[in-house]
């Protein structure tokens, strides 16, 4: 069914406001889960029916508590139009404090289902996070790729594409210090003079190393703000720079 007027249409925005409005909340502070269509649908319309009620009720409460003026539910279904017409103003109060209530009452039982979530999840890829969110400032990703017939890569990361649908993901380096070393070889040879990128098959990597590395060479840690306790932190802290 399509709403056919404004009306109509802003009434069902504001009906599944609260449900949308708490699966916000949720999807940003924890990791989501992957749901057919039809589940995520009914998910989000139930949600808001639960949430409108809740609004509903604690308007109404109010309503008898201070004498808050809000639309008469039996009256405007009797007259119908006539009624709209005449209390225009309170239909629009009781709507827009209905919904900004509903969606209040969704955020506030968002958060604290969720408030033990000690990070924000984005729906993103790994060499997404890997090469951009975690990469400080000023900082490039520069990394060392060793593939399945044992070639290695050195070179600054220029794009990838590594989502859920993509055909084959991909990982491309660059830059004048792009390196190269084959299988029985003891030194890293330049290639950058020659070749300006290597595109990679991401799925015949066995091993990857980054480092965020400036201009002037300089390295830096990759802004995770994880927490970690003391009994997970790994015994050896050593930097794993690619030179």
């Amino acid at each position: 069914m399509i709403p056919d007027t404004i009306g109509a249409l802003l009434g069902f925005l504001g009906l599944v406001a609260p449900g949308l409005t708490y699966r916000a909340v949720v999807e940003r502070r924890t990791a989501r889960q992957s749901e057919s269509a039809f589940t995520e649908i009914s998910r989000v319309a139930l949600t808001s029916l639960v949430f409108t009620l809740a609004a509903t009720s604690l308007l109404w409460m109010l309503h008898l508590s201070f004498r808050i003026a809000v639309p008469e539910v039996d009256t405007w279904l009797l007259n119908g139009a006539a009624y709209a017409a005449a209390h225009l103003d309170t239909i629009f109060f009781g709507l827009v404090a209905e919904v900004g209530i509903a969606c209040a009452l969704a955020m506030a039982v968002a958060w604290i289902l969720t408030r033990r979530s000690q990070s924000r999840f984005r729906e993103e890829s790994v060499f997404g996070a890997v090469f951009r969110r975690y990469a400080p400032k000023d900082y490039f990703p520069w990394v060392h790729v060793r593939l399945d017939n044992d070639v290695e890569f050195w070179g600054y990361e220029r794009a990838h594409d590594d989502r859920d649908d993509a055909v084959a993901p991909r990982l491309v380096l660059g830059g004048s210090t792009l390196m190269r070393r084959l299988p029985g070889e003891t030194d890293r040879k330049a290639i950058g003079n020659d070749w300006d990128l290597v595109v990679i098959d991401a799925t015949r990597i066995r091993f990857l190393q980054v480092t965020y590395m400036n201009h002037e060479g300089q390295t830096a840690r990759a802004v995770t703000k994880v927490r970690v306790s003391k009994a997970a932190r790994p015994v050896s802290r050593r930097s794993g720079a690619a030179g």
